[in-house]
């Protein structure tokens, strides 16, 4: 950036004042006015002083010239004191302490004078005191001269004292003007740029990066905003580059959760049949490619089902077009050919979902094949257990009513009594054999609407509960998907335990359980009828007999027998398939 190129530009940088050097400058700069300020005070201040003592000592000069004037009028005796007197006088007015403070003063040549007047005048005229009035005369005429002296030391003094007055003062002004001059400083040299980075961090903080700051003065804080402005160009661009990235990521997310959605819908919409969609697999074909259409650069898309053998494709696609064959080793079932937008190629990603959309296709088709030839077992093997049924049942009433024809046909002589006994023993084999036909006409034409064993028996129980006029409790408790064969055995068992019940038992309450116990499924069907006679395993009983079979079929175990409190129970149980068990969804 141009911020951060300015940081190495020589021109700039020989103009770098740092900010610590310029407050050492003004802190040596304060320093120097507070010592020039006491030095000053501190002068002016024993200046004083000795004036002081010297206006005291000039003030003892004029009591000592009253002193000696008065003892002049003593007794001639007395002149001994006298002497003591002007020599102490003498002394006084000679002494150092006052003769430097008055020629510092520039009062020098006053003191001389009085120094004169008393070597010449005063102090021969007060040792010789022949003169008073004269003497007293030029006393006072000196202590006038000394007063003068003293008003002259006062006034310098006083000069002094204002001097310094004025000097405090205008020290006290130089430190306030230093002080606002600091803190104006500080505001605009440092608590504003402070507060200006301070932003721009805030705002790289909070990832707003297009704030920048610039500061006029060459110092550490310009060379940080500088630092700061780069690292926020920087972030701005690496975000900007991460946004970039995140939005092609989450583009392509978004592609491939489509992608995946759509794979699911076209797994649920090809292997979730019966009650979930009653189309054709062709339908649903189309119904898939139709939203292929919508995801995939494809103008048209068109289907064609033809199963052959080789599977080379019967001709070449047209221009423009792609065509996907619906093969595997074995057969060719057919095509996929669609015709692209202009302009606009599949890319790998794209040519990957149509082969797995192909190969689902070909597994789709593969599958219904499968199915096709079990259902074709299937039915094939039930063909056979109501062939044996009809045998056992029909068989052995036709040979019963044929070997009873025969005994009447060998009797002629049979009274009427005997003859109205056997018709009416035939006409009941002929009624329940009508019975069980239409039974097994019924369960022939039995269909499984809704996909799982619950559900089948669930409609058994609704069904047998409006023949039997009373609700059969149903406790059902599967969720097992069983194979188709297993189901219809399972089923035909239930439907002729109740069909019992209903024909024979004379029951006013009936149930059905079914649950999982353990890895067994198990079935249990109970009445309180009549319960089952002693002779059930002879003729017209064949219906337990079916059931056994079917029982053995499912490779379990069947049980039926009479319960101590009346009526009759009927168990089922078989190892559960593997891998059967429904997820809830």
């Amino acid at each position: 950036m141009n911020e951060s190129s300015s940081a190495g530009n020589p021109k700039k940088s020989a103009t770098f004042f740092s900010l610590v050097q310029q407050g050492a400058l003004l802190i040596a700069l304060f320093c120097a006015l507070v010592l020039v300020s006491m030095a000053s005070v501190t002068g002016l201040t024993i200046r004083v002083q000795g004036n002081a003592h010297a206006i005291n000592k000039a003030g003892t000069l004029r009591m000592q010239s009253y002193r000696l004037l008065a003892n002049v009028s003593l007794t001639p005796g007395a002149s001994d004191r006298l002497h003591n007197l002007a020599d102490a006088f003498e002394a006084d007015i000679n002494s150092e302490s006052l003769s430097s403070v008055l020629n510092r003063e520039g009062l020098g040549s006053d003191l001389q004078r009085l120094q004169n007047d008393w070597q010449t005048v005063l102090r021969p005229g007060l040792l010789r005191h022949d003169n008073m009035p004269l003497v007293a005369e030029q006393v006072s005429t000196f202590v006038q001269h000394i007063d003068a002296l003293v008003v002259s030391l006062e006034e310098k003094t006083e000069q002094h004292i204002q001097q310094t007055i004025l000097l405090q003062k205008l020290f006290i002004v130089f430190s306030l003007l230093s002080v606002i001059a600091f803190v104006f400083y500080s505001r605009h040299r440092i608590v504003f740029p402070l507060r200006k980075l301070l932003g721009l961090a805030s705002a790289i903080q909070h990832r707003n990066f297009k704030p920048r700051v610039f500061l006029r003065h060459h110092d550490e804080l310009q060379l940080l905003a500088q630092t700061l402005n780069t690292a926020a160009h920087e972030l701005e661009q690496s975000y900007q580059s991460l946004e970039s990235r995140i939005a092609e990521k989450t583009t392509d997310l978004q592609q491939k959760n489509e992608t995946l959605a759509f794979l699911y819908e076209a797994l649920r919409a090809l292997y979730h049949q019966g009650a979930y969609d009653n189309r054709s697999l062709h339908e649903r074909f189309v119904a898939i490619l139709d939203r292929v259409k919508i995801l995939l650069p494809f103008s048209k898309l068109t289907l064609t089902l033809e199963r052959r053998s080789p599977p080379p494709f019967p001709q070449m696609p047209a221009s423009g077009s792609q065509r996907w064959e619906l093969a595997d080793a074995q057969t060719s079932y057919g095509w996929i050919e669609g015709r692209l937008l202009p302009d606009t190629p599949l890319i790998e990603e794209q040519r990957r979902l149509m082969l797995l959309l192909v190969d689902t296709f070909v597994v789709a088709l593969v599958l219904e094949d499968q199915n096709h030839q079990r259902e074709q077992w299937l039915l094939t093997e039930e063909r056979t257990v109501i062939a044996r049924e009809l045998h056992d049942s029909m068989a052995q009433s036709l040979s019963y009513l044929k070997l009873r024809l025969a005994t009447l046909q060998m009797q002629p002589t049979l009274s009427k009594e005997e003859l109205h006994t056997a018709l009416t023993e035939m006409r009941n084999e002929v009624n329940a054999a009508y019975r069980k036909l239409r039974e097994l006409l019924t369960t022939f034409r039995l269909q499984l609407d809704q996909p799982g064993i619950d559900a089948a028996l669930r409609k058994t129980v609704e069904e047998f509960s409006l023949r039997l006029g009373f609700p059969i409790d149903g406790d059902i408790q599967l969720l097992t998907m069983l194979p188709a064969d297993k189901t219809i055995h399972l089923l035909h068992i239930a439907r002729e335990a109740f069909y019992n019940i209903e024909k024979h038992s004379g029951a006013t309450q009936a149930s059905l359980k079914a649950s999982h116990i353990g890895d067994e499924i198990v079935m249990d069907i109970t009445d309180n009828g009549c319960g089952l006679p002693e002779d059930c395993e002879k003729r017209s009983h064949y219906g337990l007999a079916i059931m056994r079979d079917r029982a053995q079929s499912l490779g379990g175990v069947f049980r039926i027998s009479n319960k101590p409190e009346g009526g009759v129970e009927v168990h089922v149980a078989f190892q559960q398939p593997q891998h059967t068990t429904l997820a809830d969804e």
